[in-house]
């Protein structure tokens, strides 16, 4: 028992030594590290834009080791390591565009961290829809952006409600310089628009909503003609349009239509001469009696020469004042009695190489002249603001229709051209393509949107129906839809535009 109990003792003393022992023992103490880990991110700036693939770099160091980095996007882990450094390639295609704040965190042996924020834009978006009007009737609205070569990187379909802005970016890193975009409209039939090579930032404006100013409405008001002599030409218009006509019985039970503030404008054309005036007008007017005894003073008179062209219509208006849609119509020279064989668009062979317009100079600010001639197999419009033109000058420029199916568009041009567009239709004209572009079109292929859309794979029946060739002062090619307004409204100055039937 003794022994027993003397064993004891000792293995108390034994196990009392040892604790005594390792408490006498220098322990390693934490340092008073209060210094942070230093962090460096390359590959993105403070404020930089990012699209497709980011190559990021991290990199931390301390006197004491790194434990740990992590790097977070929009306050979510993205990636963690213990390692001193890391790469990361970062697909910002899976964010939406716009502004996120980038965080890298570094930990050094004894938890002391050290953050570092960057704040970048994400900007993958090709192009931005703006002023979409929202759902009209029925009809329902596709948008598609391909690459060049008609591979889907994105669609979208449009909401019900009007959007300000609406922004469409591909779904995968894209690298491409340029690529398509098409809008589709499906209603009771299908019309799809194509507009090719643009390049990224571009902008499809889809509701033009710049006001359309106009004097308000007080018209039609029956003009009686009185005094009137034999003429080979009178002219008689509003400033909200008029008319034209060569035969006196044609005088009688005559309208006119008119805004605030108009005058009737009269001219009578006879043997080579012109004569006008300006009758006032009562808004409270019915009827108006217009004395042609007093449309006596001399009209100015210029001749439009066209050599090689066959022109068949022409018209001269004049704005009595900038920045309303009022005119007057001036004058109207076309060939008599033209009466298209209904199986070909126009018709040829006028051999008029000239136009000579009548018209004053009083009252009005702006002129605006229109031509329509025939060249070769070719009907063209140019159309003019300001000066009168002495000459008119078609578009200079040659095509060779190399290929003119959907599937294997091959119109290669050389020319002083703006832009063209290729119209395909379908035997019932239910399904319609329009295809725009800047540049030559060779080896185009309409895409497969049966994917994306309600739209078939296989478009059978399409046959080219017309080229449209444009020519305006300047074009901005990333900004769409194109100009193609040819009227007074337009701010288009001087335009050409020539069409081939097919």
């Amino acid at each position: 028992m003794q022994n027993v109990s003397r064993r004891i003792s000792q293995y108390i003393l034994f196990i009392f030594g040892i604790t005594i022992f390792y408490a006498c023992q220098p322990s390693e103490e934490r340092p008073n590290d209060k210094d942070l880990p230093a962090i460096i991110v390359t590959g993105i700036h403070d404020g930089d834009s990012i699209r497709n693939i980011v190559n990021l770099q991290v990199e931390a160091k301390d006197n004491s080791g790194i434990k740990k980095i992590e790097l977070y996007f929009k306050d979510s882990l993205l990636f963690s390591t213990d390692s001193a450094s890391f790469r990361y390639k970062f697909n910002s295609t899976k964010f939406a565009d716009g502004e996120y704040a980038v965080k890298a965190m570094a930990y050094d042996k004894y938890d002391n961290k050290q953050e570092l924020f960057t704040k970048v834009i994400i900007d993958n978006a090709l192009i931005t829809l703006r002023n979409f009007p929202g759902k009209i009737f029925d009809y329902q609205y596709w948008y598609v952006i391909t690459d060049s070569a008609g591979q889907i990187l994105n669609s979208i379909k449009c909401p019900d409600n009007a959007v300000s802005e609406i922004k469409i970016a591909p779904k995968e890193p894209f690298y491409g310089k340029t690529f398509n975009v098409y809008q589709i409209l499906k209603y009771n039939r299908i019309n799809i628009s194509a507009y090719l090579d643009l390049k990224k930032g571009a902008v499809y404006n889809l509701s033009d909503k710049t006001p359309i100013i106009s004097h308000p409405y007080i018209g039609p008001i029956s003009l009686n003609f009185k005094n009137i002599l034999p003429f080979d030409r009178l002219t008689y218009s509003g400033n909200s349009g008029g008319t034209s006509i060569t035969s006196l019985k044609d005088t009688a039970e005559r309208k006119s239509y008119f805004s605030e503030g108009s005058k009737l404008f009269v001219q009578v054309e006879r043997n080579g001469v012109g004569y006008y005036n300006f009758y006032d007008v009562s808004v409270r007017s019915k009827s108006l009696d217009v004395d042609m005894s007093l449309c006596n003073k001399i009209s100015e008179r210029k001749t439009i020469k066209a050599p090689g062209l066959d022109v068949y219509f022409a018209t001269l208006s004049g704005k009595p004042e900038l920045g309303y849609e009022n005119y007057y119509m001036l004058n109207y020279v076309a060939i008599p009695d033209i009466s298209p064989d209904p199986t070909k668009p126009y018709q040829t062979n006028l051999n008029r190489e000239e136009v000579t317009f009548f018209y004053p100079k009083e009252s009005i600010v702006q002129y605006q002249t229109w031509v329509q001639y025939h060249m070769n197999e070719w009907h063209g419009i140019n159309n003019y603001k300001g000066d009168i033109p002495s000459a008119v000058k078609p578009i200079d420029f040659n095509m060779e229709f190399k290929n003119t199916s959907i599937y294997n568009l091959q119109l290669p041009y050389t020319g002083n051209v703006s832009y063209q567009y290729a119209y395909f239709s379908d035997p019932d004209n239910r399904k319609n393509i329009y295809i725009y572009s800047h540049s030559t079109l060779t080896n185009y292929k309409f895409p497969d949107l049966s994917s994306v859309t309600e739209i078939p794979a296989d478009l059978p029946g399409f046959k080219l129906k017309s080229i449209n060739i444009f020519k305006i002062e300047t074009l901005f090619p990333n900004t769409i839809p194109y100009p193609q307004q040819m009227d007074g409204r337009s701010v288009i100055k001087e335009a050409s535009w020539m069409s081939r039937q097919f």
